[in-house]
């Protein structure tokens, strides 16, 4: 081997070295703290001087084991200082990157989330898959809630979030990089999964609408349902229509939803259409469905008026009661007559008409009668 031939392979051999080794810091699991969920509240105080109270639930190692769930506490006048604050009581590095879940507390989502997501974006080692919540009480509840078989409640809720898909038209945007992207969008609005210990257990009751960076509405799973329908694509639910104890159809389907935007004279006219397709559950309303040409054709028409009804019972309620886009429909409305106008998409939706036609396809008719 040639001297110029040695030293190249030495120099790239030493290259790539560095590569790998400088800038990372080894450390064994057991002296790392890694949280598997965080809470986020606001400390009140009488004085007005209110603080950011934030905690993390860590999995902590000894003996190669996963130790029970342990809490840590921050309080501080800025999201860093809740940090410095928190390592006082840490039993090792604070090492941030795996969060499952962030759960933003009532205070906080009262407050506004734009410091913490400010905080939590220039963090570079924060997963941007983080699974983002809203719950109904305090952060800490649900970080202090024990689950049989689970060392915290955040592989629970991450399981809980991911399941959500199924059912009841959720969709799986509820991440932080879904808040970063909508948070200061033009004609967009954040919606999180509404989280509250019911029964002595975790559940999904509704949905959390955001205004800005501040919770504006909290609608129920019913509104959730009309709601993703028409906000979100390719999502799956049943649906259910029962006209007596003895007269019901269960229709599992997925969605297709399209928008198209008007306007007359001065007023935005929103054109929402859905698309369902699917497969019936259940069935004591039609008689020999699936060899009825006309029963498959009045059972689809039942379904789709049934969804259109939800779904212009939302609207309404929308435009009067909450006053705030839920549907995105501001952000079409600006990709086709111009950004950065100044328009308040919130105030302009409310005031616009929004018309909802649904289309129901049956598939398949399960396995028959018994």
């Amino acid at each position: 081997m040639s001297g110029k031939k040695f030293f190249t392979i030495t120099l790239i051999t030493l290259s790539i070295y560095t590569f790998f080794r400088v800038g990372n810091v080894y450390a064994p699991v057991e002296e790392l703290d890694i949280p598997a969920i965080i809470g986020a509240d606001i400390e009140k105080n009488l004085n007005g001087n209110n603080k950011f109270k934030l905690y993390s639930s860590i999995y902590n190692y000894s003996n190669d084991k996963l130790s029970k769930n342990i809490i840590l506490e921050g309080t501080g006048n800025t999201i860093g200082e809740t940090r410095s604050k928190r390592q006082l009581e840490a039993p090792a590095k604070f090492f941030p990157g795996l969060e499952k879940v962030l759960v933003i507390g009532k205070s906080m989502g009262d407050h506004g989330i734009m410091d913490l997501i400010n905080s939590l974006f220039a963090t570079e080692t924060v997963t941007d898959n983080t699974f983002c919540i809203v719950s109904a009480s305090e952060s800490i509840d649900i970080l202090n809630f024990n689950i049989e078989g689970f060392s915290n409640p955040g592989d629970y809720l991450e399981g809980m979030i991911k399941a959500s898909t199924n059912y009841n038209f959720f969709s799986n945007n509820y991440r932080l990089i879904d808040i970063y992207v909508r948070l200061d969008a033009e004609g967009r609005n954040i919606v999180l999964p509404y989280i509250q210990i019911e029964d002595n257990k975790l559940k999904t009751t509704g949905m959390a609408v955001f205004k800005g960076d501040k919770v504006n509405n909290i609608i129920n799973i019913d509104e959730s349902r009309a709601m993703n329908l028409m906000r979100e694509s390719n999502v799956m639910g049943n649906i259910n229509i029962k006209e007596s104890p003895k007269e019901s159809v269960d229709f599992v389907a997925k969605s297709k939803r399209k928008i198209k935007c008007s306007k007359d004279d001065d007023k935005y006219v929103f054109d929402i259409f859905i698309n369902l397709s699917g497969n019936i559950l259940g069935n004591t309303m039609y008689d020999n469905l699936s060899n009825s040409p006309e029963n498959i054709k009045a059972l689809e028409k039942n379904i789709s008026e049934n969804i259109e009804e939800q779904c212009i019972s939302f609207v309404k309620k929308m435009q009067t009661q909450y006053k705030v886009d839920a549907l995105d429909l501001g952000r079409v409305a600006a990709a086709k007559y111009g950004r950065g106008t100044g328009v308040d998409w919130n105030e302009e939706v409310s005031n616009s008409i929004i018309n909802v036609n649904v289309k129901t396809h049956i598939e398949k008719f399960g396995r028959g009668e018994y």
